[in-house]
């Protein structure tokens, strides 16, 4: 089986990575596990990137009976969960020309069924265990994680999707993807067919923005993440608590401008800091903004102010948007803390 696998630092490097995107159809899953924050936008610019290269059709699986099994919720609690994603993604990300769908619509059926069993028979529980990130192996039920990763895996066939798009979290689990395909052959006798040619499948890895400590964001908490529930309190005990490493040490995370690369240039359509000579400069793309970061043409702390704004406008639109309803089930006061 082919796999072709890229690394990309940015979303604007998808371009290079296929050479006729109209034959493609790509995938990018999510669990509704956890209030939405901005640590998603990397990921939303990628599909976007994707959507615009002219991708034959794009899926989001909301990945409800992952979350059911990690979070033991109830039916009721999941789906309102399920709804409030694809809500944000489908209305306020605008991602267009995307077909939304709950995992539990298809992982039910008998033939998908069917093959998760024949997977966890034909591939062992060691195996699937070492695709896990180090706090999923802590876990004493690290099987329903084992389930998870073999489900995320088998997705891709049962939406005959080609090109898969993700954060570098996910590599591991990725991994048990010729696995599947060849537990399926052993069962069937029948090769994997993808509308590109005979097995031939894609993967695209970006890494996600950092917390506002630097860190990567599957070890942040709710009081480390910017959350689209925050208030003008909240946020601004974030983004004054927001790590920024001396000049020199390129080499260290630097969120505050990961936040300006990903959660608001590509939101707005001009960003103004005051530059230290007391002048008000303007920016209309992250390159600049970033060599001047560099160059010390404005200090870190009228950035921050700039953040601030940016995020207040963009946070308090996006809760204008959302309907309240669909967010009964968030703790605001827990998702909003520092």
């Amino acid at each position: 089986m082919k796999i072709e696998k890229s690394d990309i630092n940015d979303y604007t490097e998808l371009a290079g990575t296929c050479s006729d995107w109209t034959s493609r159809k790509s995938l990018w899953g999510v669990a509704p596990v956890a209030p939405i924050h901005l640590g998603f936008d990397s990921l939303v610019l990628l599909q976007k990137e994707a959507i615009s290269l002219g991708v034959k059709r794009h899926y989001v699986i909301i990945a409800d009976l992952h979350a059911l099994m990690t979070k033991g919720m109830t039916w009721k609690e999941n789906r309102a969960r399920s709804y409030y994603y694809e809500f944000y993604f489908k209305e306020i990300c605008k991602l267009e020309n995307t077909d939304f769908l709950l995992g539990s619509f298809f992982q039910t059926r008998t033939d998908y069924v069917e093959e998760l069993y024949s997977s966890m028979r034909d591939i062992s529980l060691s195996k699937v265990r070492e695709t896990m990130p180090s706090s999923a192996k802590n876990q004493t039920v690290y099987s329903f994680v084992a389930v998870y990763a073999l489900m995320q895996c088998l997705d891709i066939f049962h939406v005959n999707a080609n090109y898969v798009l993700a954060e570098n979290a996910q590599k591991k689990i990725y991994d048990l993807v010729p696995d599947i395909a060849n537990s399926f052959i052993q069962r069937t006798g029948i090769e994997r067919n993808f509308t590109t040619g005979l097995n031939k499948m894609s993967f695209a890895y970006v890494k996600p923005a950092y917390d506002i400590l630097g860190q990567n964001l599957n070890l942040s908490s709710s009081g480390s993440r910017i959350s689209i529930h925050e208030t003008d309190t909240s946020l601004i005990k974030k983004i004054k608590k927001m790590s920024i490493p001396p000049l020199g040490a390129t080499f260290l995370a630097n969120p505050l401008l990961e936040t300006f690369k990903f959660s608001v240039f590509p939101w707005f359509d001009v960003v103004s800091v005051k530059g230290l000579n007391g002048s008000i400069k303007e920016y209309y793309d992250f390159k600049q903004f970033e060599s001047d970061y560099y160059n010390q043409v404005f200090h870190s702390i009228d950035a921050k102010n700039e953040l601030y704004l940016k995020l207040r406008e963009r946070i308090s639109t996006t809760q204008s948007l959302m309907a309240k309803g669909i967010t009964n089930w968030i703790n605001i006061d827990k998702a909003a803390s520092i």
